[in-house]
């Protein structure tokens, strides 16, 4: 047995118990969609922890916040402020999973929202441990979220072209990932078909 030691939490952690996996929750604002999983999941006796730039208790989930380090660089291009956004909270998240790793956690599972950019580096820090996205929605210019009714049409290309860059992130998750979870068929369907394989 040995004790994962991380800020003001002591977590038992025992590698050679098979039957308790180790799993680790990604949500900017946890528990979000996950709270009744990770807490069942808990109650089984399998070690369930957090990282979180805000959110709640869960009975039985350690959570662990962290906070970016900078904001958003001034007078960047309009179309890439999403994507910086992301990667500012992807390189706290990538620090914090670094942390945990030097204390001792090696998770058998991550699960993640990775709409925020959290997840982003995951597989930097721990590239042998399977990461689950939760696959919430891919944007698109038309059909979509935007430009879907004939009367209220944007032809301003700038406007797609910004929708567009806008997956870049969604790009990157679902590269990253070696499974997704989609809550319905409509959210899936807006993936694009090279990954609907790997969607559930």
């Amino acid at each position: 047995m040995r004790m994962l030691i991380c800020h003001q939490y002591t977590i038992p952690y025992s590698q050679n118990d098979m039957s308790k996996r180790s799993i680790l929750f990604i949500h900017q604002n946890f528990p979000g969609q996950f709270k009744h999983v990770s807490q069942a999941l808990a109650e089984q006796g399998h070690l369930v922890a957090a990282l979180a730039i805000t959110g709640a208790q869960v009975p039985g989930v350690k959570m662990f916040q962290y906070k970016p380090k900078r904001g958003n660089t001034p007078k960047i291009h309009p179309w890439v402020m999403d994507m910086e956004t992301k990667v500012i909270r992807g390189e706290a998240c990538m620090h914090a999973m670094k942390a945990l790793k030097e204390k001792g956690l090696k998770p058998d599972l991550i699960v993640s929202h990775p709409g925020w950019g959290e997840s982003m580096f995951c597989k930097d820090v721990f590239p042998d441990t399977p990461l689950l996205n939760f696959i919430e929605f891919y944007y698109n210019a038309y059909e979509a979220d935007s430009n879907f009714d004939p009367e209220f049409q944007n032809p301003d290309l700038g406007a797609s072209a910004k929708v567009r860059a806008k997956n870049a992130n969604n790009l990157l998750a679902l590269d990253n990932m070696d499974w997704g979870l989609s809550p319905t068929e409509w959210q899936k369907s807006t993936v694009p078909d090279l990954y609907k394989p790997r969607i559930k």
